[in-house]
């Protein structure tokens, strides 16, 4: 029987490498030694690297002169242009984006930027019920754009290593020469269903149209029935419970603290489920009766009357001109609450 060929990927039998003349054993040393030194250089060389949108610009757009944050889902980065406030206000915002995933975010954004004042935090029923990394399906780069603290994540260590090993390819050379296109069977289907955007801008995506019969609230709420699913309980309860760490561990630390609804549609209100209606004002009132005597401010422009049909793209986000409205409402709020003492009253007026 003729000898075995000794080959250079032969795992079956490694202990045959010792028996390789010195000058390929050299060989082998060197090709292995530049593999790994390309992949560690490729990490080191290219570690702000990301995709260029809303989000991207906006985690690197905070720093030393961000005085406010806003953390929520795509109402806020639909409906609050940065731009536009006296504040020095960012949004860390992303689609279906929960508490525990908006936890970390904040996390590693108040690491860099040490001046904010303020955090302002959406609630919205859809959130309290979300499974974010489950929903992104395995692509992870929304929160590799705004610079999620992995470590931070109140999540398992199975999640957390798939996390990193995204993060790893992502950051290498590799992650470069492969590209930005990721496709997951979600990246498809909300493909298929993206809005006319504008550019984007540091924490902002403007929203070009206007609503419709096939973007009008009823629309939006089947929809969004259907992306949910069958709700998981124990996240649901996670999400929540996460929701008032973050309210009480800002507080504890002396940031301004408001929780903010946006405005929607008459007929996005109107075809609600009562039991999104029930949770909402369940998770309300338990802020509340925590909070509110420790300064934290609710601020409820869900049904504000002041946003009418030319103000919506559909049934639950603004478009340009109202995102515009919403803003220059909004920078008014945000600096009262810069003025503010940290341990203020509690609830102020937003009509």
């Amino acid at each position: 029987m003729p000898k075995r060929a000794i080959v250079m990927f032969d795992t079956k039998y490694p202990r045959h490498l010792h028996r390789l003349p010195s000058i390929e054993k050299a060989w082998l040393a060197i090709v292995a030694i530049t593999m790994t030194a390309t992949l560690a250089l490729g990490i080191a060389a290219l570690p702000a690297r990301s995709r260029v949108n809303h989000m991207s610009l906006a985690a690197d757009a905070v720093g030393d002169k961000t005085r406010t944050l806003a953390l929520g889902s795509s109402h806020v980065y639909r409906g609050i242009n940065p731009e536009l406030t006296t504040a020095r206000h960012m949004n860390l915002a992303a689609d279906a984006f929960d508490y525990i995933c908006m936890s970390a975010v904040l996390e590693g954004a108040l690491h860099r930027a040490p001046n904010v004042k303020a955090v302002i935090i959406e609630a919205d029923p859809l959130l309290y019920q979300l499974d974010s990394i489950n929903y992104y399906w395995g692509d992870y780069r929304i929160l590799f754009d705004l610079r999620c603290d992995i470590n931070a994540l109140d999540t398992n260590i199975k999640r957390k290593t798939a996390l990193w090993y995204e993060w790893f390819w992502y950051r290498s050379v590799l992650g470069a020469l492969m590209g930005d296109d990721k496709l997951t069977p979600t990246h498809l289907y909300e493909r298929r269903r993206q809005p006319k955007l504008g550019p984007p801008q540091a924490g902002y995506l403007p929203t070009v149209g206007h609503i419709s019969a096939e973007t009008d609230g009823a629309e939006r709420v089947r929809l969004q029935i259907r992306d949910l699913g069958r709700v998981n309980q124990a996240q649901m309860r996670k999400n929540i419970h996460r929701f008032e760490q973050m309210v009480d561990g800002l507080l504890a630390r002396g940031y301004r603290v408001s929780i903010m609804t946006l405005p929607h549609h008459q007929t996005y209100r109107d075809n609600r489920p009562t039991e999104w209606v029930d949770l909402h004002q369940d998770v309300m009132a338990r802020l509340e009766g925590r909070f509110s005597d420790r300064g934290m401010e609710v601020w409820d422009f869900h049904d504000d009357t002041r946003f009418d049909n030319s103000d919506f793209y559909d049934g639950d986000h603004l478009n340009a001109s109202g995102a515009t409205k919403f803003t220059k409402i909004l920078d008014g709020q945000l600096s009262r609450l810069l003025t503010k003492s940290p341990d203020g009253p509690g609830s102020g007026s937003t009509n």
